[in-house]
């Protein structure tokens, strides 16, 4: 992710954003028509699943690694992710251009799913091979893929760029490739960059066009929505039926689940936006923001406290070990918050930027700097054990 795409999506409106990343990709192209060298682009995080860690890389490939010993687990998967042509305005003649994949990896049912960024589609391999297994749609493409994939109850559920969410059935003998659950997908008014949840037969999501979208599972139908003054690309947590999410319009909301009613609105707005995950712990939402603070609500009456944590943004989702939230701003250095009594503790400093969502894997924290490198931080130990694993170019 680009630094001038940081520095303009501090400054301006979501419209500003959405012409910019256009800009970006159209440069990275015509850099490497040009020589120019490697040029990384997303922001995927890591899946874990046990041992194993599956990684949407900057460079555009999926990559598999085992966590005890870096080795990979099969060889770097990345013709699936190529869009071949014969030259264009946006292309090197007879070019291969990447897809560029932006949301992390999802493992359900020992099955990895990847969605893809420039040529919108979702593909499935399987954990033990890592061979494809199908993807979706069969033919043709869908609308950008920014948001993952989310497995929920045997189902797959992500967004599009064109504002739609699709829902797709579990895979059977009979129906190898899985068929759309929905009879149409789910429009919202706008694009979606974010990754959905789900809380029993409800799916939730939130759209450009400044609303939390609840869906019925079964049929793909809207149970309610919520506006807010601002986007939404954050995934909400959800606990006692009340539905918790934050806004580009800088406040944090909490909503009830099942009838979409307002129980509470952060009482002051935050100097900017909502853009990474927030943490549920116990009855306290821990909320990252790009003004470098950590917006702590009492989930009961949204009464809040802050933690004044960076001078940097913090866009990549922070994680949770034990009592311990992980956060990582994005000049590249990992913060450890004692929740007990909100103390701060500077980890390690990488010294590059770091966009993506953080993982954990017992009291390993998994994070990708922006030169496509993977760390692994011991978090009792402060220690990069790897030191660090490079992606590839």
């Amino acid at each position: 992710m680009n630094e001038k795409f940081i520095k303009i999506r501090r400054a301006g409106k979501s419209g500003i954003v959405l012409v910019l990343i256009c800009l970006i990709l159209i440069s990275g192209i015509l850099a490497g028509c040009m020589g120019g060298g490697p040029v990384y682009r997303g922001w995927s995080g890591v899946a874990v699943d046990g041992d194993n860690l599956y990684i949407a890389s900057l460079n555009s490939k999926l990559i598999g690694l085992d966590a005890n010993n870096r080795n990979r687990l099969f060889n770097d998967i990345d013709d699936e992710f190529k869009i071949t042509s014969s030259g264009s305005f946006l292309s090197c003649s007879n070019a291969a251009t990447p897809m560029y994949l932006y949301g992390t990896p999802c493992v359900g049912n020992s099955m990895i799913y990847v969605a893809t960024y420039s040529h919108g589609k979702v593909f499935a391999y399987d954990t033990e091979k890592a061979i494809q297994q199908w993807s979706y749609p069969e033919k043709g493409t869908l609308a950008s893929i920014v948001g993952g994939v989310y497995y929920y109850d045997g189902q797959r559920y992500w967004g599009t760029n064109d504002g739609k969410v699709y829902a797709l059935n579990s895979v059977t003998t009979d129906q190898p490739t899985p068929a759309a659950a929905w009879s149409t997908p789910f429009a919202t008014g706008s694009k979606i960059w974010a990754t959905p949840t789900a809380s029993g037969d409800t799916l939730f999501i939130g759209s450009f066009d400044k609303n939390m979208y609840a869906i019925n599972i079964s049929n793909g139908t809207e149970k309610w929505h919520f506006q807010t003054g601002g986007a939404i690309i954050s995934t909400p947590v959800i606990k006692d039926g009340i539905v918790y999410f934050g806004s580009f319009d800088r406040y944090f909301y909490a909503v009830n689940a099942q009838t979409g009613q307002l129980l509470w609105k952060s009482r002051e707005p935050a100097k900017k936006w909502f853009w990474a995950n927030p943490v549920l712990i116990g009855n306290t939402i821990y909320a990252p923001n790009i003004d470098g603070k950590i917006y702590i609500f009492d989930i009961s009456n949204g009464t809040t406290t802050t933690i004044d944590l960076s001078s940097a943004a913090i866009s990549s989702s922070p994680v949770l070990v034990g009592s311990q939230l992980i956060v990582a701003a994005e000049d590249g250095k990992v913060w450890s918050i004692d929740t007990t009594k909100n103390a701060t503790k500077l980890l390690i400093d990488y010294q590059k930027k770091v966009y993506a969502p953080l993982s954990v894997r017992q009291n390993i924290v998994y994070a990708i700097t922006i030169d496509n490198n993977i760390h692994a931080l011991n978090t009792d130990s402060g220690l990069d054990l790897w030191g660090p694993v490079t992606l590839g170019n």
